[in-house]
């Protein structure tokens, strides 16, 4: 008959051994889980840093547009004034003006734009700024460039360009 004392020794030491090996076991997911979590905290400041980044191009992108979407409207108002004006040639043909056409008068008195300033975008009434110079005319000042035309007034229609 066995000895039961062997028998229960045995079964000790068993569960001993089986205590040990969970511990094993245990240390070994410890270690497992701490890996993966530290590989895991890695990628999610990877992709963190990559949705930080996309977001801020995005930014940039948005505001691009918003900055061509005013540009273009600048464009869209430039020809809308622009086709409002015709070139024309100041009655003793000494200068070429930029005169507002009959029927896009409106309210506004009649007057000449210059024409340097016209064929840059920049819509620039000429000024009157002298009297006339010993019968030549009357000395005309843009104030955007500065330039000056020595020319008679003749109301706003003066003779067409290549007329």
């Amino acid at each position: 008959m066995p000895d039961m004392g062997a028998i229960a020794g045995l079964i000790t030491g068993i569960n001993g051994i089986k205590t040990i090996a969970q511990s094993i076991i245990a240390e070994r997911d410890a270690a497992l889980v701490r890996e993966k979590t530290t590989a895991l905290s890695a990628s999610l400041l990877s992709v963190l840093g990559d949705a930080i980044a996309a977001q801020a191009e995005q930014s940039v992108l948005l505001k691009r547009i918003d900055d061509l979407e005013k540009e273009i409207e600048k464009v869209k108002a430039w020809d809308a004034q622009k086709a409002r004006y015709e070139m024309r040639s100041t009655a003793d043909g000494g200068a070429i003006v930029m005169v507002l056409k009959p029927d896009a008068q409106g309210s506004e008195p009649p007057h000449w734009a210059c024409q340097a300033c016209f064929q840059k975008g920049v819509l620039s009434a000429l000024n009157r700024m002298g009297h006339p110079q010993r019968g030549r005319g009357i000395i005309w000042a843009c104030h955007s460039c500065r330039s000056e035309i020595l020319a008679d007034w003749n109301g706003p229609n003066v003779t067409p360009v290549g007329a």
